[in-house]
């Protein structure tokens, strides 16, 4: 008994004594955050990243709640990854990285689609970038991405960047001519090629296949007769009907 006593008491004078040391810390002023570094990549204004943050400058250093805002930090459309560091006597540091964008979607708008599956805003250089068409969902509240009512959408989504991503993988000429992905169902989509307006056929769930015969179809220099190409029948319409 007298054993368990002496250890409450000694957790306690412990508690006590950290307390009195954070008291006496939190009256030094060189130890109250006076500069935040930050290295983002530009299209991220660093004024956005200070607010969003909601650090406070002039406060102790140990004071600063580090966790929320990472939160709120990686709540920015297009950002990854976020770390903070504190550097001792008044210095916060910060590190953003964001996904690329790689795909258009139209829903309402138009928005941009990244590699992580995130709805973005579009910057006029993006707007070249292929199109993702047949999506059914309002998504002007962002949260909404992972709704369960909008879950088609997300199928369709991850499937529009699997084509992009192994298209890109088997063959960079064709992922350079797509111009559009529209989705016919969560199961089946339509691939359009310039210059000519070349529709393919794409079951989703045989992506990596179907995209590997197409490159064979378009190394045989086939393509430029070709209207449709029917992936799942294994049929090819071209200019006379046939």
């Amino acid at each position: 008994m007298k054993k368990v006593i002496g250890t409450i008491i000694l957790v306690i004078s412990a508690v006590i004594s950290a307390r009195i040391a954070y008291l006496e810390i939190d009256g030094i002023p060189m130890l109250n955050l006076s500069r935040i570094n930050i290295k983002c990549p530009p299209e991220i204004e660093k004024q956005t990243i200070i607010n969003r943050s909601n650090l406070a400058v002039g406060q102790l250093i140990f004071k600063q709640d580090i966790k929320s805002a990472s939160d709120r930090l990686l709540a920015i459309p297009n950002v990854e990854a976020v770390t903070i560091n504190r550097r001792l006597p008044s210095t916060i540091d910060i590190q953003l990285e964001t996904e690329r964008t790689i795909l258009l979607v139209k829903a309402e708008r138009l928005y941009g689609l990244t590699e992580g599956q995130k709805l973005v805003e579009v910057n006029q250089d993006e707007r070249i970038l292929p199109l993702v068409t047949g999506i059914e969902g309002d998504y002007s509240g962002q949260a909404v991405i992972n709704s369960p009512y909008y879950y088609t959408d997300q199928i369709k989504m991850y499937y529009a960047i699997k084509f992009y991503e192994a298209l890109s993988g088997i063959s960079p000429s064709l992922a350079d001519r797509l111009s559009e992905i529209h989705f016919i169902d969560s199961g089946n989509a339509e691939l359009y090629f310039d210059p000519h307006g070349l529709k393919v056929i794409m079951p989703a769930r045989r992506y990596q296949q179907s995209l590997e015969r197409l490159a064979t179809i378009d190394n045989r220099n086939l393509f430029e007769d070709a209207l449709i190409i029917d992936m799942s029948r294994g049929r090819m319409i071209n200019k006379s009907g046939v």
